[in-house]
């Protein structure tokens, strides 16, 4: 390599050297084309930096190369560790808001709640207040606690599961109890002045 290098800058040097003298290098009988194209390739050679040409390239280009392939390729460990961290404290933090909704469940709905609220229509069945404007907000009332306690109402004759309504027609004063069906057909089982004899169930879905 070393002497390919020193051939090299010798060259150089002569070129230079017959450049500065007028001369081609060249046979003065030879096609003045050809002389041109040579004069040609002599500036373009004369402008090269031959210690790169007999490298190939240059090593400092060759090691920056290489730190930005291996740059490039290498996982970004505190990235990952970072991610890690964010995901565990937002399973913590789901944890917590579970548990507080848990604790708010219980406190809205406590564990006895059914037996009470099984007490409660046990008591009302084939009562009335006399009053559409007493009885509609008691069916509202109702329904509000079986539904957000997870409870589903039976109705006894007939086994179906089925779901309360008021209708407060017209020419009724109190207005009328109903119980219809809780599936697609919404088939009415059930109207009368009377509250309904009903069966409290925790719902399938609870």
């Amino acid at each position: 390599m070393a002497k390919s290098k020193t051939i090299l800058k010798r060259e150089h040097g002569k070129t230079r050297r017959d450049k500065a003298r007028g001369k081609t290098g060249h046979n003065p009988t030879q096609d003045p084309d050809t002389s041109k194209d040579s004069e040609t390739l002599d500036n373009v050679l004369a402008d090269l930096d031959y210690e790169h040409i007999a490298l190939g390239f240059d090593d400092s280009e060759q090691q920056e190369s290489a730190n930005r392939s291996v740059s490039s390729e290498r996982p970004n460990i505190n990235q990952g560790s970072g991610e890690q961290e964010q995901e565990s404290q937002q399973n913590l933090e789901g944890i917590e808001y579970l548990v507080a909704f848990g604790e708010l469940f219980d406190h809205l709905y406590p564990r006895n709640l059914h037996d009470k609220l099984q007490n409660l229509a046990d008591g009302m069945a084939g009562t009335s207040f006399n009053t559409a404007a007493r009885n509609s907000p008691l069916v509202k009332k109702f329904n509000q606690v079986v539904n957000g306690a997870g409870f589903q109402l039976i109705y006894p004759e007939t086994g179906e599961k089925v779901r309360l309504r008021f209708i407060d027609p017209p020419r009724a004063k109190a207005g009328y109890f109903q119980l219809r069906t809780a599936n697609s057909e919404q088939r009415g089982v059930y109207t009368g002045a009377g509250f309904p004899t009903l069966q409290i169930t925790r719902s399938d879905n609870a």
